[in-house]
């Protein structure tokens, strides 16, 4: 490939083309990223420059006319956004800019810097995902960028391929890995920007009819769960998050007591002599504190304290993925003993309102003897009557209890258990609700559960006299038969969460599931030594290596010395070489060797065939043989469309034909 001199590169229309072709690849990762016009702001431009460059049209515009345009795209961009400040409408007014670069690209300078800036603004997606198809997308660009730059500079157009572009992307991997190793990590990544305002996902510290219904509507994931020593569960999975205990007629919230923490005692397995269920759980981003883990945690790997709700927390809202551990006895059994503030506080109920209900439970409490009775005669009654599970519950007017129980009888996992637990309530049983997830899915490649947002779910806990907090699933006690086809899908991911409802007559596994799974758990993987490798990550391998024992100016000095090895083997890759003879120059040296054995030695500077034709060896046809010879040796070498095997061949033989002993040995004088 010869380079272009500067002064005499120009844009062609083939390279016009292929400057809108780089530019609307740097383009298209962001085009699920913002809103739809401004998708279609951004790539309309090089899209009709490269139509027109490909029908050779000019697509010179007005100098005042490209000023128009600029002036509108940033107020479009102002009208979408309100602002011109923040991560959506900076990214957005920078990509709508660099799109409508191309409309004034003249000169070489235009397509440089195009080139140049594609560089900088294919990363930015970063801000948005970092997904492991971004990162590849990302190489790809980067690879088409590059074999533009060498297109755009070079004469011999016909020599620049991929592989040149490839090899050249690829030479980076071993520096960029090193320095992703090695280099100091910050403390936040690059992408996080300063005030920049997080989405709370997943369940709040509160629960208002509606809220689990909408997460139900969600299939992000909320955490993945991986049971140390591949230990086997044959329970319901039921992930406890938080427990409400205060009700205003609405909303169920926490309460704000302090509340202790379990004992020495109580967290230890050994004195439960019970079995224990070890998880290490990876927790989605929430912008909340509260933790989750199997129903009836006791111990936390990072010290976290377990309070006497058996509820805990992180000491810092998560704003990034975190992993934790956490140890389980599904099987405890909790708070044999109620103090006076703790049934006072868990049989509250407001002064007024859903009086029907109030009177109702009451009536039927006088006609059973014991609180467990009662609790069953509710499971009974939502089992046998018209109660139905539906993810698109009617409007309830505002003694909601009284409206759901008596005449919708239509709800979702909340309504359920918000009922529950105010019966309870309102007869003096001690109860509330407990929010988290129920069930998940099993990912048998990466040997983990996979909880989602879908998987959100609301029970009731009841104290019973000698059996302490038990823990009752009142949306479990309805029929299968009412459930409504928005949740069958749902419902078959909760397994036998419904009236001993089988999985198989519910949903079945699909040979779709397997791509899915793996997919899941290429992610996962990508997040766990990608994503979230910090600098704890770093000084593990640093440890691992023994690297800690050496002083910090000794490492630099090291880290340094790696780093120059590795550049000096990658530029080594990129210089010339001194190229071995190929098949065509073996073949011509052997007969070059003959002759000189002959007395006819070629002189320095002159040609091969120059020296052939000028050979006189007193035989005619030895002459015209050379000759020939000649002339096929400067077609193969000089005319690139003109060598291939065939002719290699046809020297070949043509030399090997030769009859030396028809000529008398050159006496050199």
């Amino acid at each position: 490939m010869l380079i272009m001199p500067e002064q005499q590169r120009v844009l062609t229309k083939d390279i016009v083309s292929l400057l809108a072709i780089v530019q609307c690849a740097v383009l298209l990762s962001f085009v699920p990223l913002v809103t739809p016009i401004i998708a279609s702001v951004m790539i309309i431009s090089p899209a009709i420059i490269l139509v027109r460059a490909r029908l050779n049209k000019s697509y010179a515009l007005n100098r005042w006319l490209k000023i128009a345009i600029t002036v509108s795209a940033a107020l479009l961009v102002f009208y979408e956004f309100k602002t011109f400040r923040g991560k959506d409408a900076g990214v957005a007014l920078i990509v709508v800019m660099y799109s409508l670069k191309i409309l004034e690209s003249k000169n070489y300078r235009d397509l440089n810097v195009i080139l140049t800036m594609g560089f900088f603004i294919s990363p930015m997606s970063f801000l948005f995902t970092q997904s492991p198809i971004a990162v590849l997308y990302s190489f790809f660009v980067f690879g088409l960028i590059v074999y533009a730059l060498f297109r755009a500079n070079s004469v011999q157009v016909i020599s620049v391929n991929w592989r040149k572009s490839a090899k050249l992307i690829f030479a980076c991997l071993p520096i960029m890995i090193f320095l992703f190793l090695f280099f100091p990590r910050l403390s936040q990544p690059l992408w996080r920007m300063p005030g920049q305002d997080i989405a709370q996902t997943g369940i709040s510290d509160s629960m208002t009819p509606g809220d689990i219904g909408g997460l139900n509507l969600s299939d992000e994931p909320a955490f993945r769960v991986q049971f140390i020593d591949n230990q086997l569960v044959d329970f319901p999975l039921y992930w406890r998050g938080l427990v409400f205990d205060e009700y205003d007629g609405l909303t169920w919230r926490r309460s704000e007591r302090e509340l202790d923490e379990l004992s020495e005692f109580e967290t230890n397995p050994e004195s439960l002599n019970q079995q224990v269920i070890n998880q290490q759980i990876t927790l989605e981003p929430t912008q909340n504190k509260f933790l989750f883990g199997l129903d009836r945690p006791i111990k936390s790997g990072q010290k976290l304290a377990i309070k006497t709700n058996y509820t805990f927390e992180s000491r810092f809202k998560i704003n990034q993925r975190i992993k934790y551990d956490i140890a389980s006895v599904p099987d405890k059994v909790i708070g044999l003993t109620l103090s006076d503030s703790e049934r006072s506080a868990n049989t509250a109920i407001p002064n007024s309102g859903n009086e029907q209900a109030r009177d109702w439970a009451r009536a039927n409490f006088l006609k059973l003897s014991e609180p467990a009775e009662f609790v069953l005669f509710l499971q009974r009654f939502i089992h046998q009557n018209e109660y139905f599970y539906t993810l698109s519950p009617p409007i309830m007017r505002e003694n909601m209890i009284d409206d759901f129980w008596f005449n919708h009888r239509k709800g979702f996992c909340e309504h359920y258990a918000s009922s529950f637990v105010f019966m309870l309530r309102a007869v003096g049983i001690p109860a509330r609700v407990v929010v988290g997830y129920q069930g998940g899915e099993y990912n048998p490649i990466g040997n983990y559960y996979l909880i989602r947002q879908s998987d959100a779910h609301a029970w009731a806990e009841v104290w019973l006299e000698k059996r302490g907090w038990v823990r009752v699933d009142p949306t479990a006690a309805i029929h299968r038969s009412r459930i409504l086809d928005d949740l069958v899908s749902e419902v078959g991911l909760r397994g036998f969460l419904f009236d001993q409802l089988p999985v198989a007559d519910l949903i079945q596994v699909s040979w779709l599931d397997y791509p899915r799974q793996w997919l899941d758990n290429a992610n996962r993987v990508w997040k766990d030594w990608i994503i979230d490798f910090n600098s704890q990550s770093q000084f593990n391998i640093h440890k691992w290596l023994n690297l800690d024992k050496l002083t910090k100016p000794l490492l630099i000095v090291l880290f340094l010395f790696i780093a120059l090895i590795i550049t000096y083997i990658i530029t080594r890759q990129f210089q010339p070489r001194s190229k071995k003879l190929d098949e065509l120059s073996k073949s011509m040296e052997k007969l070059l060797i003959m002759l000189q054995k002959n007395g006819w030695v070629k002189p320095p500077g002159q040609t091969v065939e120059a020296f052939l034709n000028q050979v006189k060896v007193n035989n005619l046809e030895f002459e015209a043989k050379l000759v020939s010879i000649a002339q096929d040796y400067s077609k193969a070498r000089y005319k690139s469309d003109y060598f291939n095997q065939r002719q290699l061949t046809n020297i070949q033989r043509k030399i090997k034909a030769l009859n030396w002993k028809s000529i008398k040995h050159r006496v050199q004088q």
